[in-house]
């Protein structure tokens, strides 16, 4: 997993093709896990099953955020795409992520400032 996002998700680098590569190796990451087993089946104190949970919500939070990236096309802060270098006004957004019975699906909903909007962060220095 951790060569998968150092590879295709780095914070300064992504790029669509890079991301839709990285997607491609978490997929064939998925069809491993349905041989996931453990060899040791105590009730408690079973780290073994403990660390193949942990893998499979790995699995599922990588693909949240090379998808959550792909769909970005415009870098801010750390996320930093070498396609789309530069702030874009028009994704003032939040990427909310459901997953269901169909899968992963993503939308983007206008941030609702509550405190300051972003012209007003910057002439307050902030």
């Amino acid at each position: 997993m951790e060569r998968i996002l150092q590879s295709y998700c780095h914070l300064l680098g992504k790029t669509r093709e890079s991301l839709r590569r990285g997607l491609a190796k978490l997929e064939e990451v998925k069809m491993g896990l349905s041989r996931l087993g453990v060899c040791h089946k105590g009730r408690r104190y079973n780290q073994e099953w403990v660390e193949a949970m942990q893998l499979v919500n790995q699995v599922i939070v990588a693909e949240m955020v090379m998808r959550a990236a792909l769909m970005r096309e415009e870098s801010r802060g750390l996320h930093f795409r070498e396609d789309y270098p530069q702030p874009d006004k028009a994704w003032e957004k939040n990427i909310v992520i459901v997953c269901g019975e169909r899968g992963m699906q993503l939308a983007a909903r206008d941030v609702e400032f509550t405190y300051l909007t972003p012209e007003e962060g910057e002439r307050s220095g902030g």
